[in-house]
């Protein structure tokens, strides 16, 4: 943020990672059966996100001028994951959704 700042960069988002461990590739290297997401991997990213929005909190106290936004995707992807049928429409059949996951996202808060 810094090397930003100094070379006159003023406007920033800065996106934490979504709940990666949900992602596919996750999943089958952590061995999950039926599609719970891998707590170890989720709770390293809500402390990695937890310490970017401080982070980009101490920058703004320090320095007032610049303008940046903090975009939270992993609650943003924990909605669409819980409620997937509000935001696409799949059938069982020909989903790559299947199964059933055993553990909510919303477990994560």
């Amino acid at each position: 943020m810094q090397n930003l700042y100094n070379i006159n960069v003023r406007k920033v988002v800065l996106m934490g990672p979504p709940p990666v461990g949900c992602a596919p590739h996750f999943l089958s290297d952590y061995g999950s059966l039926n599609g719970e997401c891998i707590d170890y991997i989720n709770n390293v990213v809500i402390e990695f996100n937890y310490g970017l929005r401080y982070m980009s909190r101490e920058f703004i106290r320090q320095y007032p001028d610049p303008v940046i936004s903090y975009c939270d995707t992993f609650e943003g992807s924990v909605d669409i994951l819980e409620n997937r049928v509000r935001y696409v429409k799949w059938s069982a059949k020909s989903s790559h959704f299947g199964g059933t996951a055993t553990r909510r996202l919303s477990d994560y808060h």
